[in-house]
């Protein structure tokens, strides 16, 4: 258990740059590549919103059945990527949408068959 007081951490690194943080990089490199290596899928529709001031993409993923009617469905908003240095929230935000387009998450009993995701 840690208490107070500065943190000590030594470690060997090979020439070169190395970085040390509290939480996995999770970069703008990796957020577009993610994106953009996303499967056509019948229940997945990508809309880019706009560019930030800085000139960064914001995507929206929208995942339903379009053959369930909407009035059967609940509706799920997640939103990540609010800050740059959120990471988890970025790495939960992958692993959501890789099971909601699975066979596990798009089947019958499946989230994708009764919500809408945003």
């Amino acid at each position: 258990m840690f208490r107070g007081g500065p943190a000590l951490c030594v470690f060997s690194a090979p020439p070169g740059q190395t970085k040390l943080g509290l939480s996995p990089w999770y970069t703008y490199a990796d957020y577009l590549h993610f994106i953009r290596t996303l499967p056509d899928h019948p229940h997945l529709t990508r809309t880019r919103l706009a560019d930030s001031d800085g000139g960064r993409e914001h995507w929206e993923l929208t995942i339903t059945d379009p053959n369930v009617p909407l009035e059967s469905k609940r509706t799920i908003f997640w939103h990540a990527r609010e800050h740059a240095y959120e990471t988890f929230s970025s790495y939960a935000m992958e692993g959501l949408v890789a099971y909601l387009l699975s066979d596990a998450g798009s089947g019958p009993a499946g989230a994708a068959g009764s919500c809408c995701t945003r």
